[in-house]
């Protein structure tokens, strides 16, 4: 199904919304899912037909972690093209073929960076007018720690994953959790 989703043409070709209520603790109640057209609305998470199963990201991607800056202070950290360096400026709901700084072996060593593979998903955890926005990763990179980094997938297509979180409105859900 996933395969079937994302075609070859990478964009996402179901209808698929998923929207969600809370109670006053914060813990999930209810669904509203809209497939092909097909509104189902309150659905009871605590309980799901036999055939559903309510997961979260972390069931499918086995290393979620976020980067890190090497010191500005430092010069020979900075633009030695060593390592590409992902800000979350850069991660606007896109497919990221380059970026626009770069760090040096010494930086990636002496800081908290981190080198992300190609094919992982992104995801803003703050900043101005970034908050959980997407990017897809198209070449391998380091990133700022305001990046939430998804690699090492099981049981999900990445591409997926990004198309998914690319058509909600993550921000909106986000509310019952800060």
């Amino acid at each position: 199904l996933q395969s079937f989703i994302c075609n070859s043409t990478g964009t996402l070709t179901g209808d698929v919304i998923f929207t969600v209520s809370a109670t006053d603790n914060l813990s999930l109640k209810s669904a509203t899912i809209k497939v092909d057209g097909s509104i189902v609305e309150n659905i009871d998470l605590n309980n799901l037909p036999l055939d559903w199963k309510l997961t979260t990201i972390q069931d499918y991607c086995l290393c979620i972690k976020s980067g890190g800056t090497p010191s500005r202070g430092v010069a020979e950290y900075w633009n030695q093209k060593d390592y590409p360096w992902l800000k979350t400026g850069e991660v606007q709901n896109n497919v990221v073929v380059e970026v626009e700084e770069y760090i040096s072996s010494e930086g990636l060593n002496n800081s908290s960076a981190k080198l992300i593979p190609s094919g992982s998903v992104v995801m803003a955890m703050y900043g101005g007018g970034t908050l959980s926005n997407v990017a897809y990763l198209d070449l391998e990179t380091t990133t700022n720690q305001a990046c939430c980094v998804c690699s090492d997938f099981k049981g999900i297509i990445n591409k997926y994953l990004f198309y998914f979180l690319k058509q909600h409105d993550i921000q909106s859900l986000l509310k019952f959790f800060i």
